[in-house]
């Protein structure tokens, strides 16, 4: 956090700190449903060779993002998330992404 940020939270109360991060959340899991929808592997079932290039290139940045995100929050666990470590190692080899789960 920069010190803008700090300066404009300090001036905000406890109250409306806590509603907007409330409607942050809510927005966050919107989005997060929302990804998932446009991302369930049946809708890439009858996609061209193009098509699925241009989709597993983008996923694969998606990932790397999540990726990133999930592990700065601490919220990766190999017991849950454990299937998806090939997942991570093969785009990885293949897209060159930076993240990692934090357990691979």
């Amino acid at each position: 956090m920069n010190t803008d940020q700090t300066k404009k939270l300090a001036s905000i109360s406890d109250a409306d700190l806590r509603e907007q991060t409330k409607e942050q959340y809510r927005a966050v899991s919107h989005m997060a449903k929302s990804l998932a929808a446009v991302h369930a592997p049946n809708l890439m079932a009858k996609s061209s060779r193009g098509a699925l290039e241009m989709q597993c290139v983008r996923s694969s940045e998606i990932m790397d993002m999540l990726g990133d995100t999930l592990n700065a929050m601490d919220a990766v666990d190999e017991r849950e998330d454990g299937w998806l470590a090939p997942i991570f190692v093969k785009a990885q080899k293949v897209f060159g992404m930076n993240s990692v789960l934090g357990f691979i």
